[in-house]
């Protein structure tokens, strides 16, 4: 079965616990301008998900040794916000391919790629203290910032740039 569910303007959804959020194949889920999804669980997306304009998904799970994970299926992100505070092996991790079509950034924790691709459209940016694991190609495909504030710096990979100018606020190292 089908179903469309829209999401208020600037509304601001708390997602906690060991349930995750799962879109279901048929249901479309349209986020509305500026609105804040604070995910502690799961994302799982077998449907249709469309950000609104400003809208942000931050992923903030807290338990140590857990693996929250990340699968958009082909619908993209606006802007998203990696935050995990788990200790120990606690992590985010690419189960899909990631099209984030705003802005990037690893906050705190460990961001894990797993071989997926990931496509930017804004700026990316990698806080100090956090660990990105490359996964597949890195597309930046807009303009902004790719800053990189750690300590030593996070191999990126493979990069293309596909459209734009990406400015480069801080050394970085890319791989083949």
């Amino acid at each position: 079965s089908s179903a469309t569910y829209a999401i208020n303007n600037s509304a601001t959804i708390n997602l906690t616990g060991s349930w995750g959020l799962q879109i279901s194949g048929g249901v479309t889920v349209n986020a509305g301008t500026n609105t804040a999804f604070n995910v502690a669980c799961d994302w799982s997306n077998y449907g249709t998900f469309n950000p609104g304009t400003s809208s942000t998904v931050t992923f903030n799970g807290s338990t140590a040794d857990t693996t929250q994970t990340v699968n958009n299926g082909s619908s993209s992100f606006y802007n998203v916000i990696i935050s995990n505070t788990g200790t120990g092996t606690a992590k985010v991790q690419l189960t899909y391919a990631l099209d984030v079509n705003g802005a990037f950034r690893l906050q705190a924790g460990k961001f894990e790629c797993n071989t997926k691709n990931q496509n930017y459209a804004g700026n990316f940016q990698l806080d100090s203290g956090t660990t990105y694991t490359k996964g597949g190609t890195l597309t930046f495909d807009g303009t902004g910032n790719l800053t990189d504030s750690t300590a030593s710096k996070q191999d990126l990979g493979i990069v293309a740039v596909s459209t734009g100018t990406r400015t480069m606020t801080t050394a970085v190292t890319m791989t083949g």
